[in-house]
């Protein structure tokens, strides 16, 4: 499960005012319908709208999915502690659970106080952007599906191949397209309309270029995402296609 899915969650008031409005939410695929749904009240859905027709009411706040801040690295000889505060529906019972960082999948080593720490690996470091992390960058963090759930994007291992950097960014209305550079090797595997995980965000490629591909990103891929802040010459982890790689290992370069 990646960032643009429609996540099908459960519904959580959180908080509430006074005024009362009649409210829709939807949930994935499911319609929830509310009437006594006050102002100020916060539910972890993907958006709202109110049954006039008025505008739409964005909610980040998820469960499954939320983007978070660094504000702790320890460096070591063996590797990197990263820690990030969350409010992921995760407890202490679920130490060693696996959670996507940006596309890579992290074990969850501690927790307190809502405080994440993740142990990285220099393997890890040196196939992925991480080997530039610093305190303050942001991170795409989200659960692990569980078997029986609905798939909206296509299949992900968080074992990131390499990183991809941004040549060009191309407004189109409030949609972008961006353009990325990608090694040789890793260029071979991409093909128009395939899938490719980028920050853990599953996209599809609309576009490869002699040097790299395109992909484009709509106005809700980029409010719940940290590629929203994406500027050229950053860099961004990306996972190819098992399918691709696999098909490729069998049939050879051919």
């Amino acid at each position: 499960m990646n960032l643009s899915n429609n996540l099908k969650l459960n519904l959580i008031k959180e908080s509430s005012g006074d005024k009362k409005l009649n409210t829709n939410l939807i949930l994935g695929q499911a319609r929830i319908n509310s009437k006594e749904v006050k102002k100020n009240d916060i539910f972890f859905a993907i958006r709202g709208r109110k049954n006039d027709g008025n505008k739409f009411v964005e909610e980040a706040l998820k469960k499954k999915a939320s983007i978070v801040v660094v504000n702790k690295i320890k460096k070591s000889a063996k590797g990197v502690n990263i820690f990030v505060k969350s409010n992921l529906k995760v407890r202490k019972k679920d130490l060693g659970v696996s959670i996507c960082c940006d596309g890579v999948c992290l074990t969850m080593v501690s927790l307190r106080n809502k405080i994440m720490e993740f142990y990285l690996l220099k393997e890890t470091m040196n196939r992925s952007k991480f080997k530039n992390i610093s305190i303050g960058d942001k991170i795409n963090l989200e659960l692990p599906m569980k078997y029986g759930q609905k798939i909206s994007g296509h299949l992900c291992q968080g074992h990131v191949d390499c990183t991809s950097k941004v040549n060009n960014i191309i407004k189109k209305g409030k949609s972008r397209i961006y353009d990325f550079t990608i090694d040789k090797k890793n260029l071979s595997y991409l093909i128009p309309k395939a899938s490719i995980l980028l920050n853990g965000v599953s996209l599809t490629i609309s576009k490869v270029t002699k040097k790299g591909f395109q992909v484009w990103l709509i106005p809700h891929s980029l409010k719940l995402t940290n590629l929203s802040d994406l500027k050229k010459g950053q860099i961004v982890n990306v996972e190819i296609d098992i399918l691709s790689k696999y098909i490729k290992k069998h049939y050879g370069k051919k």
